[in-house]
């Protein structure tokens, strides 16, 4: 007599659907439940091959579609075939002794493999025993990749998520450094001292220019002069040396006006020999 009634086996959720399939088989749930959980404890406790032997004494286990189904049951309790489905695939504790049981269910399938449409469901258990194998695998397949379908959804969403929020990260980041940045440039810039909009690379040159003319420096390559330029007033060399070689026709650049200026700067310094200088230039030109 069983130590367990059925109730007690059907508490368990997925006991409720063995029974639904050993109702469309035909077989009577409780003797086949007392098997089934014998042979689980055998197989947990690392003996599979002496639960073949149990399966073996029991005439309509011994062969064909019910075989299949038995082991098959023993597998899909000790081995979670949806997570495998979903691509979750991991070895259970079990997994050394159900080596013994897949390869007799394999060996059991080459002779009465699962089938959905068997020849002869209505006259044959072992054909209904074959076809609720190939429905519940067929199941647990379509689950797993349901499974897999949402989990890589959720997993795509996710990373977008994750995107967007790295990249509102960089915007808030960069808008950040802009504005340091900005504050930095305005803090050197009011530091600085005011350059006055007036003293003009052209005008500076302009006076140097006639200056180093006054002095005779004059058979010094152009050159050197605007190097020592440069060195004075720090401005580009080039621009310097451009200017400082057309020395005459920059007293003539902007009509004039920035002659005027520095002839004013070096009267103003009782320097009128060469202010006269530069006047005499203009005149030549009637401005």
């Amino acid at each position: 007599m069983s130590a367990k009634s059925l109730d007690d086996y059907l508490l368990d959720v997925g006991n409720q659907t063995i029974y639904q399939e050993l109702e469309r088989i035909g077989l009577t749930p409780l003797p086949f439940f007392d098997l089934f959980y014998k042979l689980i404890d055998l197989v947990k406790q690392g003996k599979p091959s002496q639960a073949l032997e149990e399966l073996n004494e029991i005439t309509p286990f011994q062969a064909g579609g019910l075989r299949l189904f038995v082991l098959n049951c023993i597998r899909e309790n000790l081995r979670d075939y949806i997570s495998l489905a979903a691509g979750w695939s991991k070895d259970t504790e079990h997994e050394s002794a159900l080596f013994v049981i897949d390869k007799e269910y394999d060996e059991v399938a080459k002779r009465f493999p699962p089938d959905l449409f068997p020849d002869d469901p209505d006259n044959s258990i072992s054909d209904r025993a074959r076809q609720e194998v190939a429905q519940s695998q067929m199941v647990h397949k379509l689950l797993g990749e349901m499974i897999k379908r949402d989990w890589d959804k959720a997993r795509e969403r996710e990373k977008l998520e994750q995107e967007i929020e790295l990249r509102a990260r960089q915007d808030e980041r960069e808008k950040l450094e802009t504005t340091i940045n900005e504050t930095v440039q305005a803090a050197i810039a009011a530091a600085s001292p005011k350059r006055n909009p007036e003293h003009t690379l052209n005008r500076q040159v302009l006076a140097l220019g006639f200056i180093l003319k006054r002095l005779n420096v004059q058979n010094i390559d152009k050159s050197d002069q605007a190097r020592f330029v440069e060195f004075l007033i720090g401005k580009t060399y080039k621009d310097i040396y451009d200017n400082l070689r057309e020395l005459d026709d920059r007293v003539l650049h902007r009509k004039g006006e920035d002659a005027r200026f520095v002839i004013a700067q070096f009267e103003k310094l009782g320097l009128n020999d060469i202010a006269k200088e530069i006047e005499e230039t203009l005149n030549k030109f009637n401005l």
